[in-house]
């Protein structure tokens, strides 16, 4: 489906024009019928120190603004085309406006033989044959469409559309992302270039591309829609949808949550076709997560059914389960849950895991486990609903890492905010080096962590998949049995115990790159910035920000708001048994210190997931 962009709302309300206000009579106003003299005695042709200009037929600009600008073109009798830049000095909130020359702007002499002028001002728009207009009508649309005029005073003009528009209320229950119209005539053109006479009023739009009887828009946020919409009102060139269209919702997945059919219309410059109320059932449809790869996260964007792959990691080995189950549920602070807060329901589809989000979504983190018949957990998947959209973060540079990271950390629900004391729900995740499993110390629906009972307190890597809620730790502080050295870094390449998201993977250590480049001795580091009082720190050079989360030590978290420990995929180079290679980060020590602390693997630290390279 094509990129989409904001489509505009709006409330409709037309004003009509009125009278220019009477000018005071004196040897000074330039806009009576005279021309002035100087002391010369040399006569001064008249300009428009002042332009009323009124918007009639103007679909989605019903009134002026402060600080809009127009640009005004005189052809001169001449056969030249002067022209100037005009900003509204009186008419806010009205369709009528009065505009003066902008600063340094030369007003236009009166006299001349036409006057055009459009909004919103373009220096580089073009006008030819000294009454035409070119514009493009995009395919995605964004801004409402220029709006024009002309008259032979410039005095008094009107501003028109050379589009006509459809307006609709929308009905049912969904959460739309963006919708798209269409022509059901072919052949009739929606968007292109377009040529328009001012003069005459005719416009003429070209476009030899055979999807140009579609074109898209987005909604400048998630449309959370239970009952009845606000207007939209979407801008279409004069004659089409004469045999009627239809009008697709897209949901938060790109996927058609409905589609809407609509009547021929006559469509007319500058008048909205009113189609009413539109209502629909949106189609049930389940969302496959692992289409673009498979990974032990997956990062659920809207309320829905969705279902990935049940293989082991981003490998294609199948996990031959016989049911599935939700292990727990968070929503990453202390208030009691319920199972189904987060996942209302799940299922094993063949060879396919299937759940369905709870209806309203609740942003929160998720375990999923897949079983045999003997209840044995044979994997598991990290599922994550976060509140706001994960995005990576710019580093065109590659400062801080030699890929883009995400702007948060692996399972928080929102990114830190640099402007307050960092919340829990921006944490993320803690994780024991290697493990492909999060833990949570918040509350939860089930159990989310607990102590090994082994003799040693130590497990095998098998155990901990058997297990994925139980912390180990070993006498040596190595929460494996075994020396572990490449679950999380083989060679480079993504292994199956990583637990990022697809695309995305456990950084290695790299001390060429700022996310790593920090004392061995504790000293402060100049490439960081630290806000003891609100515990979060942030890299100087792209602003990356990351709570003071504490870590888990022991079976609980410890330090929140004064230390954190950031995993890299590598081993310690000193100790390849007990510790993970990482930055220890420590708020509470001179207010700041981020440097480089080897760690033990049991403790459980946070993980900034990059993309895959």
């Amino acid at each position: 489906m094509k990129k989409f962009f904001a489509l505009t709302m709006i409330a409709l309300a037309f004003v009509v024009g009125c009278k220019e206000d009477e000018q005071p009579q004196n040897q000074n106003n330039n806009n009576n019928n005279k021309e002035n003299t100087n002391p010369g005695g040399e006569t001064t042709p008249e300009a428009y120190d002042n332009i009323t200009v009124v918007l009639k037929g103007a679909n989605l600009k019903t009134a002026w603004a402060a600080g809009d600008e127009i640009r005004v073109y005189c052809v001169t009798t001449a056969g030249a085309d002067v022209e100037a830049k005009y900003v509204l000095k009186d008419g806010a909130g009205s369709a009528t406006g009065k505009f003066a020359p902008a600063a340094g702007e030369t007003a236009l002499e009166k006299g001349g033989k036409d006057y055009f002028a459009a909004y919103p001002d373009d220096p580089d728009r073009t006008f030819a044959q000294h009454n035409t207009f070119t514009a493009v009508i995009p395919g995605e649309q964004t801004d409402p469409m220029p709006l024009f005029a002309h008259g032979t005073d410039a005095a008094n003009l009107e501003m028109s559309s050379f589009m006509g528009a459809i307006k609709f209320v929308l009905e049912g229950e969904a959460e739309l992302k963006a919708f798209q119209l269409e022509d059901n005539n072919s052949n009739c053109i929606l968007f292109g270039n377009v040529t328009y006479n001012a003069k005459t009023g005719k416009a003429t739009v070209k476009n030899s591309s055979a999807s140009k009887h579609t074109v898209t828009y987005a909604l400048p946020q998630k449309l959370i829609l239970n009952g009845t919409s606000d207007p939209y009102v979407i801008e279409v060139p004069a004659g089409t949808l004469q045999e009627g269209g239809k009008i697709t919702l897209f949901d938060m997945n790109d996927n058609a949550a409905a589609v809407l059919d609509f009547p021929g219309q006559t469509i007319s410059a500058g008048v909205i076709n009113d189609l009413g109320k539109l209502s629909f059932q949106a189609v049930s449809q389940i969302v496959d997560l692992s289409v673009a790869g498979t990974a032990n996260c997956y990062i659920v964007p809207s309320t829905g059914e969705y279902k990935f792959k049940a293989v082991k990691g981003n490998s294609s080995e199948a996990v031959a389960a016989t049911k599935v189950e939700v292990l727990w549920e968070t929503r990453m602070d202390e208030d009691e849950v319920t199972a189904g807060t987060i996942i209302a329901s799940v299922a094993l589809n063949g060879s396919y895991v299937e759940f369905a989000t709870a209806k309203p979504m609740v942003p929160g983190n998720a375990l999923i486990a897949a079983k045999n018949a003997d209840d044995v957990i044979l994997w598991s998947w990290h599922i994550w609903v976060p509140e706001t959209t994960v995005t990576s973060l710019p580093d065109p540079d590659a400062e801080l890492w030699k890929t883009e990271l995400l702007d948060r950390n692996l399972g928080a629900l929102t990114v830190t905010d640099t402007t307050a004391t960092a919340l829990p729900k921006s944490y993320g995740m803690a994780y024991q080096w290697g493990r492909k499993d999060p833990f949570c110390t918040f509350s939860v629906a089930g159990t989310a962590l607990s102590a090994a009972e082994t003799e040693t307190g130590a497990i095998t890597t098998e155990f901990s998949i058997q297990n994925p809620t139980v912390l180990g730790k070993g006498s040596d502080s190595n929460w494996n049995v075994e020396t572990i050295t490449d679950l999380w870094n083989d060679g480079g390449g993504k292994t199956i115990y990583d637990p990022c998201p697809v695309g995305y993977k456990v950084p290695e250590y790299d001390t060429e790159y700022a996310l790593w480049q920090c004392s061995s001795s504790g000293t402060y580091d100049a490439n960081w910035v630290f806000n003891y009082e609100q515990h979060w720190f942030y890299n100087v050079a792209t602003k990356a920000a990351f709570p003071a989360t504490g870590y888990i030590s022991g079976d609980s978290r410890s330090n929140e708001g004064k230390r954190t420990m950031i995993w890299s995929g590598d081993v310690a180079a000193e100790d390849n048994t007990a510790r993970g290679a990482g930055v220890r980060v420590d708020l509470d020590r001179d207010n700041g210190k981020y440097y480089y602390k080897s760690y033990f693997k049991y403790a459980g630290g946070i993980v900034r997931c990059a993309k895959e390279h």
